[in-house]
């Protein structure tokens, strides 16, 4: 080489041009690592990038809650079925979420429909209980006079017209008692 021959005139001729030829052989030995490296760089470049796709897609999926985001395949065979697979449980993920997103409104419907029925329910008792205290007082009152009768009808010294008043009362009392019930 031209180098070679500047500095040593020729091929192996003295001591620095040996050296200078050995030295372009060591740069053509340097050349294949170089190309080696390169080509391994490329060949992670081309499996990681995947990867990086599928973890990018990983933390959008959880920053959004967006189930229907799914990471690009590759080329390669075996991490396209790590991406297909990824992918897969997503999908299972994304059906398992309408699910329980299904269950929960059918769950608060249900709660609202169980807590209108409770205050309808709350409003029918408390309607229950104003008819059960107007029927004790409608059926108290009657009994008043009756109990008043009976004790009249009982005395002693009570006569056969203080009797008959005492009947009529009573008898008034039960028809009204009657109607009422």
């Amino acid at each position: 080489g031209s180098v070679a021959r500047i500095v040593g005139g020729g091929r192996g001729g003295g001591r620095w041009g040996g050296g200078l030829v050995r030295l372009r052989l060591g740069l053509r030995r340097v050349r294949l690592p170089l190309r080696l490296v390169l080509l391994s760089l490329g060949l992670l470049r081309r499996l990681t990038s995947p990867l990086s796709n599928m973890v990018r897609t990983a933390q959008e999926v959880v920053a959004q809650r967006t189930w229907t985001l799914r990471a690009p395949e590759s080329g390669h065979q075996e991490i396209s079925a790590l991406v297909r697979a990824f992918n897969a449980m997503l999908d299972v993920v994304q059906a398992r979420t309408s699910e329980l997103e299904l269950s929960n409104r059918q769950l608060a419907q249900e709660t609202a429909e169980r807590r209108q029925v409770e205050a309808e329910l709350k409003v029918q008792d408390r309607k229950k209980d104003e008819f059960l205290a107007t029927l004790a007082h409608e059926l108290r009152n009657p009994l008043a006079p009756m109990m008043n009768a009976a004790a009249l009808v009982k005395a002693p010294n009570a006569n056969a017209t203080m009797r008959d008043q005492a009947a009529t009362i009573i008898d008034r009392q039960l028809r009204h008692m009657v109607r009422l019930i």
